[in-house]
């Protein structure tokens, strides 16, 4: 059998099966907050995210890296707040799928 090595990055549902039991509570989190990562035996990093709600997203090529986001708040301020490398990543690239996806159904 041959082992593919793809890099992948995605959001999760929250009762998505295997997700990760040990993640802290949704409300002991504040916005912004990248409050939990865990790793599998596989190499694989789910992270338990505030942004306006509650954001899993989990990768197989992501470390424990952090980034910052801005964001607006309801005065109309703009607040840079601490997001996991693999937010922004996955956001940039999220088109990437559908186009897939397209591609294979011409």
């Amino acid at each position: 059998m041959k082992i593919e090595h793809t890099l992948a990055c995605r959001t999760i549902r929250s009762d998505r099966a295997g997700l990760p039991t040990n993640l802290i509570d949704r409300k002991a989190l504040k916005r912004g907050q990248r409050y939990d990562c865990r790793f599998s035996s596989m190499d694989i990093a789910v992270w338990k995210w505030q942004d306006r709600k509650t954001v899993y997203v989990d990768s197989n090529f992501h470390a424990s890296e952090e980034t910052t986001g801005k964001r607006t708040e309801k005065g109309g301020t703009k607040k840079e707040i601490p997001a996991p490398m693999a937010v922004p990543d996955y956001n940039k690239n999220m088109g990437g799928m559908d186009h897939a996806d397209r591609l294979r159904a011409v």
